[in-house]
């Protein structure tokens, strides 16, 4: 962090260069001190756009580490904002739990001895369903977030990369 007087020799520079920049009787040599300056002087919107962009990814990413499925057997409980509801998490409920950890490549399963019966392999089944639809939107995020990366750096989108359509997550 800079210390007040650093803030004010800088700006104290920069003052003294405007000054010299409007004290220049050259028109061309004129426009050329102030175009240096302006970068140094004016927000760049589209580059704070950019920048923004890519911090509010970079604070997202501990949320692509992993990723959970699960398989709850209960009653959905409302969410708090009472618009919709959420699996019920409580230590009773039955559950299988998948976590995939993307950056080690682990895959981590828990199935309750109770799921393990006859009745419940239409619950493995849909579990097992939905470990696979997790695997296509991981790929199909990944594909996104290298899309906003891109982006990001170059201010421009390239080409989709191959493999990159599907439904948006």
């Amino acid at each position: 962090m800079a210390s007040e007087q650093e803030l004010e020799a800088a700006l104290a520079a920069l003052a003294a260069q405007l000054e010299q920049a409007k004290q220049e009787t050259d028109p061309e040599r004129r426009q050329r001190l102030l175009d240096a300056l302006a970068p140094r002087l004016l927000p760049d919107p589209i580059g704070m756009r950019r920048n923004d962009l890519l911090g509010k990814i970079a604070e997202k990413l501990d949320r692509l580490v992993t990723l959970e499925i699960a398989t709850v057997v209960g009653r959905p409980v409302p969410n708090e904002h009472g618009d919709g509801y959420r699996p019920p998490i409580e230590a009773d409920a039955d559950a299988m739990l998948t976590r995939i950890d993307l950056v080690q490549g682990d895959v981590t399963t828990v199935i309750p001895a109770e799921f393990l019966a006859d009745n419940r392999k239409e619950l493995r089944d849909f579990h097992a369903e939905r470990e696979q639809r997790g695997h296509a939107i991981i790929q199909h995020n990944l594909d996104a977030l290298a899309r906003l990366l891109e982006l990001g750096r170059s201010g421009t989108p390239g080409s989709a990369p191959a493999g990159g359509g599907g439904e948006p997550q």
